[in-house]
């Protein structure tokens, strides 16, 4: 009797998590016989390793691929390339699967509505007994279908930008030559972007899938200057939608999608840990960006899409009342989040 060709196809890269991985594959599995679980050791040298192979001479769906260290991006592309299912879904190794039941919901919703993408909420944690659920990060009605409707929700960021909460389809994502750029961070930004734009149809559901570890040492919580990759994806990302000849089209939005990510690289430089050396250095990088420059100066056509803390910090930047120099005094905004 010939071996079940799987339909939904789970790709886990791993990089010395030996603290979280044994917790993440315990909330995984066991799964269904139509899910296959890539696991994709990039180079560990932690006990990672070992619980892996435990993992795989337990459970018969479950694949260990081992490669040279690479990065995440790297992994996640060579565990791709194995790949049998219909659909792909791309987790990390160190969050939680909350319900395993809405991959099989989401491949449903996929298959019902002959969807490239379907999403589902998740929570962020640091422990369990305190959860914060991201609803906010799935805020939409219905299918997307409409160009417009798929780039709204991206420059509004209605969305979750990472690639954790979503499914795929895995003819949809090699037709368009998908993949994950690799050598920067925050590939999940170009990779959303470019997948939202090119999807036929976006869908949801509505149950729980997955809990975001953030942990100490990520990438937000100690800074580098590799957060600078941000700025070098939205290039990317204008560069795009300049070959797509939509670039005039959604300008003005872009924009707005532009400073919010700016911004994002500000507030994590002033509130987390790093040497401060670094961290001027990478505000003087953000305050030297030319098309930050540029967007700075002009008027907003779509600031409605700014809450009303980017709007503040963005007329601050405007008129030079923040600079480079004093972009310290951003931190007392954090209490305006509490009013």
């Amino acid at each position: 009797m010939s071996a079940q060709i799987p339909q939904i196809s789970i790709v886990v890269p791993f990089y010395n998590v030996e603290l979280y991985f044994h917790q993440f594959l315990d909330s995984l599995l066991p799964i269904e016989d139509n899910i296959e679980v890539i696991l994709v050791d990039d180079g560990s040298k932690d006990s990672s390793i070992d619980i892996a192979i435990d993992f795989t001479q337990r459970f018969d769906n479950v694949t260990l691929y081992r490669k040279e260290n690479g990065g995440l991006s790297s992994a996640r592309n060579y565990g791709l390339q194995f790949a049998k299912g219909e659909y792909v879904v791309f987790f990390d190794s160190d969050d939680y699967i909350e319900n395993k039941s809405a991959i099989n919901k989401m491949f449903e919703t996929a298959k019902q509505n002959n969807s490239d993408i379907v999403m589902a909420p998740y929570y962020e944690f640091i422990n369990f007994d305190k959860k914060k659920f991201r609803f906010d990060k799935i805020n939409f009605e219905g299918d997307l279908v409409l160009l417009e409707d798929k780039m709204d929700i991206l420059f509004k960021n209605n969305i979750s930008l990472a690639v954790w909460d979503k499914m795929y389809k895995r003819d949809f994502l090699k037709k368009n030559d998908l993949i994950f750029k690799e050598g920067l961070w925050f590939e999940d930004l170009d990779f959303i972007f470019r997948s939202f734009y090119s999807a036929n149809k976006v869908s949801k559901i509505e149950t729980v899938l997955i809990g975001y570890r953030q942990r100490p040492g990520s990438i937000m919580r100690t800074i580098s200057s590799k957060i600078l990759d941000k700025a070098i994806v939205l290039d990317g990302l204008y560069d795009f939608l300049k070959e797509k000849n939509k670039l005039e089209v959604y300008y003005e939005k872009f924009k707005i999608l532009y400073i919010k990510m700016i911004f994002s690289i500000i507030h994590s430089v002033l509130m987390n840990k790093g040497d401060e050396k670094v961290k001027q250095g990478i505000i003087n990088n953000v305050f030297d960006l030319l098309f930050f420059q540029k967007v700075i100066k002009e008027e907003l056509t779509y600031k409605s899409y700014f809450s009303n803390l980017e709007k503040i910090l963005f007329y601050l930047i405007k008129f030079k009342i923040i600079t480079r120099n004093n972009v310290g005094f951003i931190r007392y905004f954090n209490i305006l989040r509490k009013l």
